[in-house]
């Protein structure tokens, strides 16, 4: 922190500032209760509080985020639909190959390219007031969106057909039901649990791979952060990052475990027996 020429002075009141001066174990229980609340000190470059800066960053990657399930839910949606009517079947499994083939840094360098040169909404304030911050993040969105399409239709697909083998839904097609009844009544519904299921799976690549993106499209969020903190050596902003990241992951895998009774309410029957 204070460089290689720091006086034994400066040494010393930096160590007592950190409590790095007190024995281990006192060190260790006032960490646990700072992090219990969220406080992870300063930075060591420019000595801007961890929190505070971790959570503006943090909100806009989660925004991204959610745009981008926005996108895959859209697609899955559309797919399942032409999927169960009989149609697009050919082109979803192209489109899915495609999608799981392309390396997330790849695609990535190329859609930036591509938005450079037609897409218009190519300058962002940083704060999501306007029209046009949203619509800078679309281009990343769609990055982030493929990989996971291509891996979620696929599971989608291979549901489907289980559930349209089963006995109640041949049982329902002879009494007479049309493909679309049988789609929003029996397939769609029975078909979201393991993709629920897959989604949380993805969650961690998806993570992870947003970090890149970020960097990529010049989005301010918490990859450019923990980058410029490697680089700059902040032990403390990268603790928080670290410690943020795995919150909101924990966090949203549990958000979609509460999911399932209600996408399959034999769920709910079997955690009340």
């Amino acid at each position: 922190m204070l460089g290689p020429s720091a006086s034994e002075a400066q040494v010393a009141s930096v160590r007592q500032t950190l409590e790095l001066d007190k024995p281990l174990t006192t060190q260790f229980i006032h960490y646990i209760a700072r992090v219990a609340t969220l406080d992870f000190g300063h930075s060591f470059v420019d000595g801007r509080p961890v929190g505070p800066e971790v959570r503006k960053k943090l909100s806009l990657t989660a925004i991204l985020a959610s745009i981008t399930t926005a996108l895959i839910a859209i697609y899955l949606v559309a797919a399942m639909t032409l999927e169960g009517v009989g149609r697009w079947s050919w082109l979803s499994e192209a489109i899915a190959f495609f999608c799981v083939s392309l390396p997330t840094l790849f695609s990535g360098v190329i859609v930036a390219l591509a938005a450079v040169v037609y897409y218009p909404y190519t300058r962002f304030s940083g704060s999501l007031a306007t029209v046009d911050d949203w619509l800078y993040l679309l281009p990343a969105a769609l990055v982030l969106a493929l990989y996971p399409i291509g891996i979620l239709t696929r599971i989608a697909k291979a549901q489907m057909h289980k559930v349209f083998d089963a006995e109640y839904v041949r049982a329902a097609r002879a009494r007479g039901l049309s493909r679309g009844t049988l789609l929003r009544s029996y397939i769609l519904r029975n078909s979201l649990v393991p993709l629920l299921a897959a989604f949380g799976n993805q969650l961690p690549l998806l993570l992870t791979s947003t970090f890149i993106v970020e960097i990529i499209f010049s989005v301010p969020g918490i990859g450019a952060l923990l980058l410029k903190s490697v680089m700059e050596r902040d032990l403390p902003m990268l603790e928080g990052i670290v410690v943020a990241t795995s919150l909101l992951t924990i966090g949203v895998s549990l958000l979609l475990d509460l999911l399932y009774p209600l996408a399959d309410p034999r769920i709910r029957k079997q955690n009340a027996t």
